[in-house]
């Protein structure tokens, strides 16, 4: 039996996290070997089941001939290198990374129409046979269990109704401090973001870093249009707080002495002041790594004469809504910041 993408993307991904090593994939039909021997009689409905298993999962499709729908039920295994791993010298958990992908690919590839079809259409979806076994079934529900591959225990569980983060229900049976990018299982990356900026309020703010964070498309275009500078108001203990102000950016050019070879700083030939970052519409712009990300723009930056450098230093101003001013600065011989294009 091929089932493959959805399957085979489980596999490579926790492949990718856990560092096992190949896998291979084995699916099998219940029952006996007569023609009906995969159907039953379930509640009075006539039911076919497909079961599949591999090393890392199991599962099965529950096919209603009447009604012509599908569920999917499946069984990951997590083993111990995911659930704890070292990461420059941390322990984290790649476990709510991996259930809050896996479920949300199981709603791209069950219930968006599109992406079903041109899996059956490819053959990645079908038996050996060549049968299509989705043709003219729509998936109501699926379902995974993610289990402690040691102890066999219940890690967490999502099922899934449709295509959208919101139509997956999620239960999580096990607490995960410190994990993977800091996912917590059942919510999306910006939910946790937000809720981790609010927390940062109670937090008072002492100084200002600012971070070059290099050059960003943000047309249709294949060029780069200008570069994404990270503004973070800190706290004593280096906490970023998302507290309410806005931002000033100042850039620089680096110009080369020629007797030393040494650079120094040279004309202003780029400003930005952004709109004040307030209320629920700062959040789009500020995360707990970077603080507020601010896009500084090619054509905003004046023309360079011939022995200019394309690197340059930037200074920022942060004013909270109540007045206080923070000040940083970035780039000089050894970090370097791109301020126009090459």
């Amino acid at each position: 039996m091929k089932i493959k993408y959805l399957f085979i993307v489980l596999i490579i991904f926790s492949l990718f996290i856990s560092g096992c090593g190949e896998t291979e994939e084995v699916v099998k039909n219940g029952g006996d070997s007569e023609e009906n021997k995969n159907m039953e009689i379930e509640g009075g409905l006539l039911t076919e089941k497909l079961s599949f298993q591999d090393e890392s999962f199991s599962g099965q499709v529950i096919k209603n001939k009447i009604t012509k729908t599908a569920e999917i039920k499946m069984e990951m295994f997590i083993p111990d290198d995911v659930e704890t791993q070292e990461l420059f010298g941390e322990e984290v958990s790649s476990v709510p990374f991996t259930v809050n992908t896996m479920c949300g690919l199981f709603g791209v590839a069950f219930f968006n129409p599109t992406v079903l079809g041109g899996l059956t259409e490819s053959g990645n979806m079908t038996a050996e046979s060549g049968e299509n076994f989705l043709e003219g079934y729509s998936v109501t529900k699926a379902t995974i269990d993610f289990i402690d591959e040691e102890d066999k225990k219940l890690i967490a569980d999502c099922t899934s109704t449709g295509e959208e983060w919101e139509n997956i229900k999620f239960n999580s049976y096990r607490q995960y401090e410190n994990s993977l990018f800091g996912a917590v299982i059942g919510k999306t990356f910006e939910e946790t973001e937000k809720e981790k900026a609010e927390e940062s309020l109670s937090n008072e703010v002492t100084h200002l870093s600012v971070n070059c964070l290099g050059s960003q498309n943000w047309d249709a275009d294949a060029e780069d249009d200008g570069i994404v500078i990270g503004v973070a108001p800190l706290s004593i203990d280096n906490t970023i707080v998302a507290v309410e102000g806005f931002v000033v950016l100042k850039a620089y050019v680096l110009e080369k002495d020629e007797g030393t070879w040494g650079y120094y700083e040279g004309d202003l030939v780029n400003t930005r002041t952004t709109s004040p970052l307030e209320g629920e519409e700062r959040f789009k712009y500020f995360d707990s790594f970077s603080g507020y990300r601010i896009n500084f723009y090619w054509d905003n930056t004046e023309p360079y004469p011939a022995d200019k450098e394309d690197y340059g230093v930037i200074y920022a101003t942060f004013t909270t809504k109540d007045g206080k001013t923070f000040e940083a600065k970035y780039g000089d011989d050894w970090k370097l910041c791109q301020i126009r294009e090459s």
